[in-house]
């Protein structure tokens, strides 16, 4: 297995609803392939003024008719009930990577 996580935090104090982001890195370990003997997941977190960017791809061979299961269809659920303006979140599968990107914005109260 080989795991990478890259952060570039402007505030490490920030709070975020609590486990918004563990079921895609729950996913990713759960749902990896190895491929070349390996399991790759890497983890991306990025905080600016006004978002956190979290991006989460792991190496997966693409099986055909899987079906997505209702993990996912449930976090896009509480997304929408946290966040009134729509989060972007993009999920895209190749041959060879599984990757989620996430953009939620930030408040900033001051």
């Amino acid at each position: 297995m080989k795991i990478t996580f890259y952060k570039n935090l402007i505030d490490d104090k920030l709070e975020i609803a609590p486990m918004l982001l563990l079921p895609f890195v729950e996913n990713a370990f759960k749902h990896g392939s190895q491929i070349d003997g390996v399991v790759k997941v890497n983890i991306g977190l990025k905080v600016d003024e006004n978002e956190l960017n979290f991006t989460i791809e792991n190496s997966a061979i693409k099986k055909e008719g899987s079906k997505k299961g209702i993990g996912l269809e449930n976090i896009i659920k509480r997304l929408k009930m946290l966040y009134k303006e729509d989060p972007f979140l993009e999920i895209l599968q190749d041959e060879k990577l599984f990757k989620v990107t996430l953009k939620i914005p930030i408040k900033n109260e001051e």
